[in-house]
This record gives C-alpha cells, sequence and structure tokens, in this order.
C-alpha cells in the first residue's frame, strides 16, 4: 500500500455526538473522457467525498436523536473549508497528472472505496448504536484510502514535489523540489514517524511495528481495521459489558461499575440526553429542551442548561409549522421568515444566507444564489511565506515558502 502523503494536516469536522470524524481530502483531476458506472472522475470525486459527509451527519442524527439542522450550521463553515481546500487540491494535482504526468489515478478503486464507506452509512440505526466508533473509525480509515487510487511514477533520487509522484514506498524529501526518498524500513534509525514506512512508527529511534493489536501508536490511522489507538497501543474497542476502566476504551461510555455501557431508547415524551442516563430518542424523534423548565427570571447560566430537561419530540415534516427550538426533519430547515420547515435549497437556488443553502454550498453575497466555493479563495501564491500546504494556492508548502507544483 502506497504511503499516505506525510505533510498533509488532518482536518477535523462534525464534532457529533461523542465521536469526531476525522477525514483527510487529497484529490485530483484530469481531462474526463468515458467513465463507465463503477468509476469515479476525479472532478467528481470532492462532491463524492461531500457526500459522504451529509450522509455521516444525517444518519447519525437518526439513530442518535440530535438536531440536524444545528449539526449542520454548527460544521458549515468547517466543512465548505475542506470542500475548498479539496478544490484547490483538484486545480493542483491535476497538472501533475496531465503536464508532468508524474501521477495516475484509478478511478475505480476510489468508486470501490466510496462504495464501501457508503455501505458502512447503510447499516441500520440498531447496527450504528451498538458500534458508532468503531464504524464511523472504519469511515475515517476507508476515506484515508481514496489516496491509494494515486500512482507516482518517480524512482528514489528523481527530482520531486509532493509525495504522490514518488513510487509505493518512497517519499517526497527536502526542499523546493526535493528527491523521492526511500522509507525506512522495520528496525531502521528513525527521527520522527514521517520517516518509517507504513504502519511502523519512530520509537526511541528505531522504526517499530504498528498496526496489530498491542503495537505502539499515536493515532488511530496507525492500527488496522477496527483497532483504535487507546493508552498508546493498537486495541480493539469494548463492547457493552467488558470491564473498563476510562470510556476512551468503549463503543459509548465506561459507567460508574467499570463496564461499558450502551444506550437506552427512550419513545415521544421519554427522557433524554445526559442526566437521562444518556438515554437516546427512537428514529424520527429528537432530543429537546422542555421550555418550561428554562428559567426566566434571569439570564440562563451554563449549569442551568445542563440541568435543564429534555424530552423526546417528533421532528417536524416539510411545509409544517416551526419555531425556534424545534427541529425539523432530516435535510431540512425552519425558515425564520415563512416559520414552516423547508427543503435545504441546492447550486444555482435563490438565497439570503449561507444557512438556507445545502452543506459545502455558499450563498452568494451579490448574487443572492447557491453556490459552490472558488478553489483558491484566501490562497498565497508561488513565493509567499507560509506554515501550511493549507495556505498555498499550490498546497505546497516548503521550507515555509509557497512553491509551484513544479517549475
Amino acid at each position: 500500500m502506497k504511503k499516505f502523503s506525510r505533510n498533509k494536516k488532518y482536518c477535523s469536522a462534525i464534532r457529533f455526538v461523542l465521536y469526531p470524524f476525522i477525514i483527510l481530502f487529497f484529490v485530483a483531476c484530469k481531462d474526463s473522457g468515458k467513465i463507465k458506472d463503477d468509476e469515479i472522475k476525479l472532478e467528481e470525486l470532492c462532491t463524492k467525498e461531500i457526500n459522504i459527509y451529509k450522509s455521516i451527519i444525517n444518519k447519525f442524527s437518526l439513530c442518535f436523536g440530535t438536531d440536524n439542522e444545528k449539526v449542520y450550521n454548527s460544521e458549515r463553515d468547517e466543512i465548505t473549508t475542506i470542500y475548498q481546500n479539496c478544490l484547490t487540491s483538484i486545480y493542483e494535482i491535476s497538472r501533475y497528472i496531465n503536464e508532468r504526468k508524474t501521477i495516475e489515478y484509478d478511478g475505480k478503486k476510489a468508486y470501490e472505496i466510496i462504495k464501501k464507506t457508503e455501505e458502512l452509512l447503510n447499516q441500520n440505526c440498531e447496527e450504528i448504536r451498538k458500534k458508532p466508533k468503531s464504524i464511523s473509525l472504519l469511515i475515517q480509515k476507508n476515506l484515508m484510502e481514496i489516496q491509494t487510487s494515486f500512482y507516482g511514477k518517480l524512482k528514489e533520487g528523481e527530482t520531486c514535489y509532493h509525495d504522490l509522484e514518488c513510487s509505493s514506498g518512497l517519499i517526497c524529501d527536502g526542499g523546493c523540489p526535493g528527491k523521492c526518498k526511500k522509507l525506512k524500513q522495520e528496525g531502521e534509525n528513525c527521527q520522527e514517524d514521517k520517516d518509517c514506512d507504513y504502519y511502523l512508527v519512530c520509537l526511541n529511534g528505531i522504526c517499530t511495528k504498528s498496526g496489530e493489536e498491542d503495537k505502539p501508536c499515536r493515532g488511530d490511522f496507525q492500527c488496522k481495521g477496527e483497532l483504535a489507538c487507546i493508552n498508546y497501543k493498537c486495541s480493539k474497542i469494548k463492547q457493552e459489558g467488558e470491564t473498563c476502566s476510562t470510556s476512551s476504551e468503549c463503543e459509548i461510555f465506561c459507567d460508574d461499575n467499570k463496564l461499558c455501557s450502551g444506550m437506552q431508547i427512550s419513545e415521544e415524551g421519554g427522557e433524554c440526553g445526559i442526566l437521562s442516563g444518556n438515554k437516546i430518542c427512537d428514529l424520527g424523534l429528537y432530543c429537546k429542551a422542555e421550555k418550561e423548565n428554562i428559567n426566566e427570571s434571569h439570564q440562563n447560566t451554563p449549569q442551568d442548561q445542563i440541568n435543564q430537561k429534555f424530552i423526546c419530540a417528533s421532528r417536524i415534516k416539510e411545509g409544517q409549522k416551526c419555531k425556534e427550538g424545534e427541529a425539523c426533519d432530516i435535510g431540512l430547515y425552519c425558515s425564520p421568515d415563512e416559520g414552516v420547515c423547508k427543503r435545504l435549497k441546492k447550486e444555482g437556488e435563490k438565497c439570503g444566507t449561507d444557512y438556507v443553502c445545502d452543506l459545502e454550498l455558499i450563498c452568494d453575497k451579490e448574487e443572492k444564489i447557491c453556490k459552490k466555493p472558488l478553489s483558491t479563495k484566501n490562497r498565497k501564491p508561488k513565493g509567499e511565506s507560509c506554515r501550511e500546504d493549507e495556505e498555498c494556492q499550490s498546497s505546497n508548502c516548503k521550507s515555509q515558502i509557497c512553491c509551484s507544483p513544479f517549475n
């Protein structure tokens, strides 16, 4: 398996329920020809991955009874930024593919990875409620695998501008440009993790095997399959009824009896939330704050909000009346002007604010329509100083300078 790029910063998004979703977007594009049904065009890959984001929010909102619109709005800016970064990568890496001809793309492999990820989200809520951490972790790892759809052609010692240009087992090392360098193998000396080959970590100056159960790790992505990095060791996530010391070991949480606990399901009108013992709402319901418990005699403190009672309530359907504090059905928003639940607007539809547009779109302030973000907005051109790849139009920050993908 080709080494993942080590100079790309992981993007954290969808801080949702208890489970973060960390997905690396790293894509490219080339001239489109005839594409089969079991392949993905490179220019479509960003949309495919953003749809995974939306599916995660929608499915977990449904299964765990959260307010879908609130989650969309809390994550909207970050996901728009990730989508923008993705579009920028498409523009830049296409030049490696079409002009330098140092990278090839396998659309069929990308399709298989996306399909495998979609199948994880197609599981019923009963399964997702049992193993939310394991499922979300597999989704993260599957999307990381998209980078294996790109094949570098350069050999050891050849001039490179990006890790993906180098053949399997090599990394682009050095300044701007660099040279394709062989990754260190198990037992060889190293200075940091990125010096070592895949599923190896740099431990005490030596490339040490990771990935398998009980092997050392510094992050979940260094562990194979459903294994997670718990207490710096690749470990199985514990299921309901197994002994535990902290909630990080469990699919849900570790209770007072030091056993991994599951979640109970509440019907409409039943209590939900932390104070109810982490009860969640049944399908079609969401966890709503009871208004009569809000203290109107003074400004509510964080403690007032913690002590507030929550109950399971029905989601409001499209076209039905809604008001602040109520949740519309999945994929809808509560229109403040009309006071009804409406469907999020698609690309090209009229808008007044970003929050009425679908998740990956922004509301153009001049044209007043929902549009995709610009691919290189607010990016630095070559030659300007930088600290991270994401600051540059080229997505290539070398020696603290924005470097062209090639001369």
